[in-house]
Parts: C-alpha cells; structure tokens; sequence
C-alpha cells in the first residue's frame, strides 16, 4: 500500500509531463497557426493523468495513516502488558514464590 500510495503521484506527474510535452509538440508544429485544439490533447493528456494519480494515492495514503497509527497504539498496549508481566514476575521472585 505504501509503495502505491507513494509512487502514484509520481506516476500521474510523469503522464502531466508527457502531456505538455505533446501539447508543446503540437504547438511547434503548428508554429504561428496554433489553435487551441491543437493544444487541447495534451494538455487533457495531463490533467487526466495527474488527477487519476491523486484520487488513486489520496485514499491509500489516509488508509496508510490509519494503519500506522492503529499499530502503534497496539503496540504501546503491548508494551504496557509487557512490562506489567514483567513486573508481576519480579513480585512473585522477590516474595519466593514460583
């Protein structure tokens, strides 16, 4: 989840970069007769693909988050649990018992 989460952002970029890359293609190729149109592809190109890059790693990175924060919590719980085992344990060896 967390390589998703990361490297999609990353992916919707690269296809914004493509599409500019075709949207200033197509202008140098029309030169002076640019037309809006002709920029249009790309330029859709790249607000597509970096809108599907962060409706796709948004979700993941809040879901991420959640998941962390749930393990540290059980994880402190865990701890706590530890060392009250631990310091039941020392109780019963200081009073001998076994």
């Amino acid at each position: 989840m967390v390589s998703i989460s990361s490297i999609e952002p990353l992916l919707g970029f690269l296809g914004t970069i493509t599409g500019l890359i075709r949207a200033f293609m197509s202008w140098e190729q029309a030169g002076p007769n640019v037309t809006v149109s002709a920029l249009a592809a790309g330029i859709y190109e790249a607000m597509i693909t970096t809108a599907a890059g962060l409706i796709i790693a948004i979700p993941l990175y809040l879901c991420y988050n959640y998941f962390m924060s749930r393990i540290k919590v059980t994880a402190n719980e865990l701890t706590n649990h530890a060392i009250q085992l631990l310091e039941v344990i020392a109780e019963m060896n200081k009073d001998g018992r076994r």
